[in-house]
């Protein structure tokens, strides 16, 4: 019989080259992104948290910023440009020797990521909600935990000077009039007077769960005590203060379900710190039709915690603030005031009528109606104290 000997073949296949921008979390340098209204953000391994552009109500514009991307609402957790908006074709670039840097349609580059000291190999959106930049020894040269805006994720620590700002407004991501931050070590919620950074005496301290009552505005920030207070939210949604070793659990998620929620505390725009948790979407169990849970909020009323001296309080001036359910303030304007800017919530109420009886011939009882409203008080600002009055007496000695 006849034997063949068939000889060795070798098959090349030519297949298409993809360059592929970012996997598995991973962002490699060169990557950039550009603010269109179909842009793909960079995600974490996970699908979890993205990192993009994020469009703002004035669809015009942009905020750069990382959100929950799971979740219906894709809920904006940081932050780098509140107060400046990127316009519509605004981009930004990894690079390898300034990080993150944004470019304005007309060309003008920002730093999203200073400070960088050494070279970048890569970056890396985790699936903590943290993106960081490392060399190529996988060191962290900056990540965005370090960079705080309204919101504390899982895993996150706040140390010494590090604070909590608050929002705008809901959809305004411009520099608040809240904020988290220290004075004399203890941490505190605060009032900001803006423009300007001049921060008020605390109206909430959160180590000892307890309003200060009254401020007298000294702006000192971080104070000089031996020790400070940390604040640290740990993996199991858990929020405390940690100061000597000592711990305080300020509020808690569940242990046996940390997994299956999402976890976030957030300085909201209106001045109250609230835990949130929402459910993770799993099979048949879409987070679709779920939203956000509070799970402790402080402080229980801040109509009656920020008692101040100076600046606009809660509500702005010559606003009345009421607590709702959810323990959020509904402000709103006395009778006969309105809204001094309509598309600004909190600069305030203004009168609808002239306030001057000076030149007027007729009296002031003429001029002027009174309107009952009951359990209002206007603290730190009355103009006398007059005793024993009643109601008519009260209202005489106001028109005169």
């Amino acid at each position: 019989m006849a034997a063949f000997v068939l000889p060795h073949l070798f098959f090349l296949f030519v297949l298409p080259y993809f360059s592929v921008a970012q996997t598995n979390g991973i962002v490699k340098v060169g990557a950039t992104l550009t603010a269109t209204e179909d842009a793909t953000p960079w995600l974490s391994a996970s699908g979890d948290f993205a990192f993009g552009f994020h469009r703002l109500d004035n669809k015009d514009f942009l905020l750069v910023s990382i959100w929950y991307d799971q979740v219906p609402d894709k809920t904006v957790v940081w932050y780098a440009n509140g107060d400046n908006p990127a316009p519509r074709g605004s981009k930004i670039e990894l690079t390898a020797d300034r990080g993150l840097i944004f470019s304005s349609p007309q060309g003008e580059q920002i730093s999203i990521s200073d400070p960088i000291i050494g070279v970048v190999a890569y970056g890396v959106m985790n699936d903590t909600g943290n993106f960081v930049l490392v060399n190529k020894n996988s060191e962290p040269l900056w990540q965005s935990f370090n960079q705080f805006t309204d919101t504390l994720l899982p895993t996150q620590i706040m140390g010494n000077g590090k604070f909590l700002s608050s929002r705008q407004s809901e959809s305004n991501f411009s520099q608040g009039r809240f904020q988290l931050s220290r004075l004399n070590g203890d941490l505190g919620l605060r009032t900001v007077n803006i423009p300007g950074n001049f921060r008020n005496d605390p109206y909430y301290f959160l180590s000892t769960g307890t309003s200060s009552g009254s401020g007298s505005g000294s702006g000192s920030g971080s104070g000089s005590g031996s020790s400070s207070d940390t604040l640290v939210f740990n993996k199991s949604g858990y929020l405390s203060i940690f100061r000597d070793g000592h711990e305080l659990v300020l509020s808690q998620g569940d242990d046996a379900r940390a997994y299956d929620f999402y976890h976030r505390v957030t300085l909201n725009f209106d001045g109250v710190l609230t835990h949130h948790s929402h459910p993770k979407a799993k099979t048949g169990n879409s987070t679709g039709t779920s939203s956000w849970t509070v799970l402790w909020t402080v402080p229980a009323n801040i109509c009656l915690s920020t008692v101040e001296n100076a600046g606009s309080g809660v509500c702005g001036y010559n606003r009345i603030c009421r607590i709702n359910i959810d323990q959020r303030p509904e402000c709103e304007c006395p009778r006969p005031f309105s809204l001094l800017d309509p598309a600004d919530d909190y600069r305030g109420c203004v009168p609808d009528f002239v306030q001057d009886c000076v030149n007027e011939p007729s009296s002031a009882s003429n001029l002027y109606d009174f309107y009952v409203v009951t359990n209002i008080d206007w603290p730190t600002s009355d103009y006398d104290r007059l005793e024993p009055y009643d109601d008519v007496s009260c209202k005489e000695a106001c028109l005169n």
